[in-house]
C-alpha cells in the first residue's frame, strides 16, 4: 500500500539521517583533534564547526521528523491509537529509566 511505500521511505531517511548525524560528530571531532595538536588550539574553530554541524543535524531530524508525520497522517483512528499506545508505553519506560539512574547516581530517597 501507499502507507508500507511511506514508510519504508521514511525509515530509510532516519538510517540514513542516523549515519549523517555519525558522521557530522566525527566532523567535530576531528577538528577538534587537530586544534589540540596545535601549540595553541583555535577554539573558536572549532565552535564554528561544532555550530554548523549542529545546524545540519537539525535540518536532519526535521527531515525525518516530517517524513514520519506524513505517515502518521494516513493512519486510520485505530492505527493512531496503536501508536498512542506505543508511545505512552516507551515514554513510561524512559521515565522509570531516568528514576533508576537518578536513585543510582544520588541514592534514593
Amino acid at each position: 500500500t501507499s502507507q508500507q511505500v511511506m514508510f519504508d521511505t521514511a525509515l530509510a531517511q532516519t538510517k540514513a539521517a542516523r549515519e549523517n548525524g555519525r558522521a557530522l560528530h566525527q566532523k567535530v571531532k576531528d577538528a577538534m583533534v587537530a586544534e589540540l595538536a596545535k601549540s595553541e588550539p583555535d577554539l573558536a574553530a572549532v565552535a564554528s564547526v561544532a555550530d554548523g554541524v549542529q545546524q545540519q543535524g537539525i535540518a536532519l531530524r526535521h527531515q525525518v521528523r516530517d517524513a514520519w508525520l506524513q505517515v502518521y497522517a494516513t493512519f486510520s483512528t485505530e492505527q493512531k491509537a496503536v501508536v498512542r499506545d506505543m508511545l505512552q508505553k516507551h515514554m513510561a519506560r524512559m521515565d522509570s529509566f531516568r528514576q533508576r539512574m537518578k536513585d543510582h547516581l544520588f541514592g534514593a530517597g
